[in-house]
């Protein structure tokens, strides 16, 4: 563990200002926002177990502290404060301080109005610190005695860049929403979504955005129904565009009280109540450029460790009968439980995940599932989270080539508001149009686009390669049919191809590679993934991947050449060149094989070259399993 005089150097050493603080107060004397210690000043002022201050504004480089005073405004924050991975707080109160990099930032407090008389500390909601104030930094102990400790991977990360009034406004809302969330109604809470949400969409605010602050109060109050809440802002938007009556600002103040109300109108300056605007889902922004050229990137949001992320549309390509299917229902069990996606893939926890499937009616979905929850052994209180979490919408004849199918499928994200929408297949929900039919583009830019970056989603989407043909591209199988169109707007292209299929004790075992044709950003697979479907009990299925290392498809094959060469050595040495399979089986799982990863594609391979062949069970052999055999194609 680093002392204390170890951190203050680093501090340092990253251009930031420290200050020695006892409990929260410098003890630097009445300057100290005037102090700017070298590393060679830290042994004089931090001697004996002082707490780590640093020094707020422009003496540290622009940076910013919002600090988050209450659990309301911890769990707003969530919603609406930019993203920046430099975050920290202690045991009871984690992901407290958010730091941002904000030239000409203004400090601002933002407290209860009906605390005020019991103090400042009492009343404090959130604050934004800026210069001329100070911030207790990791390293130090909080007055309860916690350690206060960076979050996972913040203590290295640079603030994010935001500006002034951008950093201001979300503030502000945090505020806002934890000052609602804390007086929430305990009944009429419909009512008073309705309200608040025509007072915000009255206001000129977007859906999205609406959508969002309405979550955040739902989440501080400790509301247990968000998602209505969330779905008041369609209905209320819906009303608007009707040129219908809403409630708004008068019922708002009738249920949270006229204080209340005024302070948030403040905060989110809101004025009186305007006549409805004109509604749209979406508003053309601008980007600040100076935060595109200096802030640090932003991590790729992956859902699923470089298979999945948010904000991108990954394709997924696979013959019929390759365990394409398979695979997607088991990743969407993985990822709505929270588990490793495919036992391999880091997933951020549990998630919500919409699986559309045109291609399966409920009973053989529900066969199929049921055999995957049997092969992951899941609890009770694990089905529970899975049915929370997890949306069927089975073959119903659903296409999305047409108004209302886009219509259905914006609707069925608005109300379950997954974080995944799985569509299986392509090839099913644009029934009925030709290859090259431009409905297909339309497809994306009109339902798929939109979706994906209004609601935040990840989307996979199944697709089958081209039709056989005499002349095709040497990666035809790996791609999309009708692929130049679809290929052009995903993020990430996938593929499964079939290595080996065995008939076993308890059914089947198939073996499939998982490969990526492209991904348009760094952080895709590595090489190919293994994916084994395993019949693990006459009612269980399991899917698990392996491999997807750097190098991971070198050494599948090298495994899978040293196997064969065993094989071939081994049939050698028989008489007439033949063994029993199960005896040649054992023989090369003893020598370190795995049966169904690198034995049974090996086997497969040296068949397809005619090296061998594998031979029904013999009669009069008192064997009833199959033989290998060496073929005279096989030399030395």
């Amino acid at each position: 563990m680093s002392t204390s005089a170890e951190i203050v150097t680093a501090y340092i050493r990253r251009g930031l200002a420290p200050v020695p603080v006892r409990g929260k107060k410098p003890i630097a004397g009445d300057g100290w926002q005037n102090l700017r210690l070298t590393v060679a000043d830290v042994p004089r002022y931090f001697t004996n177990g002082e707490n780590i201050g640093i020094i707020l504004g422009e003496p540290s480089g622009n940076l910013t502290d919002a600090d988050l005073d209450c659990p309301e405004a911890v769990a707003a924050a969530a919603y609406l404060l930019p993203e920046t991975r430099s975050v920290f707080g202690r045991a009871s109160r984690r992901r407290s301080h958010w730091e941002y990099t904000s030239p000409a930032a203004k400090t601002e407090k933002f407290v209860d109005p009906r605390r005020r008389k019991d103090g400042e500390d009492a009343a404090m909601l959130v604050e934004l610190r800026s210069t001329g104030g100070q911030t207790v930094f990791p390293g130090s102990v909080h007055e309860t005695g916690e350690l206060i400790e960076w979050e996972p991977e913040a203590e290295k990360a640079r603030p994010q860049y935001v500006a002034a009034p951008d950093l201001r406004a979300a503030v502000a809302r945090v505020a806002a929403a934890a000052l609602l969330g804390r007086y929430w109604p305990a009944h009429a809470r419909h009512d008073a979504a309705l309200a608040l949400v025509g007072t915000l969409l009255r206001a000129g605010w977007q859906a999205p955005d609406a959508e969002r602050f309405v979550e955040a109060v739902a989440r501080a109050a400790g509301d247990e129904e968000p998602r209505d809440r969330i779905r008041a802002v369609a209905d209320t938007a819906a009303k608007l565009a009707r040129r219908e009556e809403v409630t708004g600002l008068p019922s708002l103040a009738k249920i949270m009280g006229e204080d209340l109300t005024a302070t948030v109108r403040g905060w989110l300056g809101i004025r009186a109540e305007a006549p409805a605007p004109t509604v749209t889902a979406s508003a053309w922004r601008s980007a600040d450029v100076l935060t595109l050229l200096t802030a640090e990137p932003l991590p790729i949001p992956f859902l699923a460790d470089r298979l999945l992320a948010r904000q991108e549309l990954a394709l997924l390509t696979a013959q019929p009968k390759d365990g394409k299917t398979w695979l997607v229902l088991g990743l969407a069990v993985d990822l709505a439980l929270g588990r490793p996606a495919l036992g391999l893939f880091a997933t951020p926890g549990p998630l919500r995940v919409l699986l559309a499937d045109e291609e399966m009616g409920y009973g053989k979905l529900q066969r199929r599932l049921q055999r995957l929850v049997k092969g992951a052994g899941l609890s009770d209180a694990e089905l529970a989270v899975l049915a929370e979490n997890m949306n069927l919408r089975p073959q119903q004849g659903m296409t999305f080539t047409t108004d209302e199918g886009i219509a259905a499928l914006v609707a069925a994200v608005t109300e379950f508001r997954p974080d995944v929408l799985i569509l299986d297949s392509f090839a099913a929900y644009t029934s009925g149009i030709d290859d090259t039919n431009p409905v297909r583009r339309q497809f994306y830019t009109r339902a798929l686009a939109p979706l994906k970056q209004a609601h935040n989603l990840a989307v996979l989407m199944t697709a089958h390669p081209p039709l056989p043909a005499k002349e095709q591209h040497a990666d035809a199988r790996k791609r999309p049919r009708g692929g130049g169109d679809i290929l052009a707007v995903a993020d990430r292209a996938l593929y499964v191809e079939k290595v080996s299929e065995e008939m076993t004790e308890h059914g089947r075992t198939v073996t499939v590679t998982l490969g990526e044709l492209f991904s348009r950003e760094a952080g895709g697979l590595d090489g190919l993934c293994t994916v084994t479907i395993e019949d693990t009990a006459p009612d269980a299925t399991a899917v698990r991947a392996t491999s997807g290392e750097a190098g991971g498809l070198a050494a599948v094959l090298g495994k899978l050449n040293a196997c064969q060469r065993e094989i071939l050595h081994v049939l050698r040495q028989q008489p007439d060149g033949k063994l029993y399979q199960p005896t040649l089986t054992a023989h090369c799982e003893a020598q370190g094989f795995d049966r169904s990863k690198v034995y049974y594609p090996a086997l497969n391979g040296l068949e397809a070259l005619k090296r061998l062949r594998v031979l029904p069970a013999i009669a009069g052999s008192g064997k009833s399993g199959k033989w290998v055999q060496l073929t005279e194609d096989d030399d030395d």
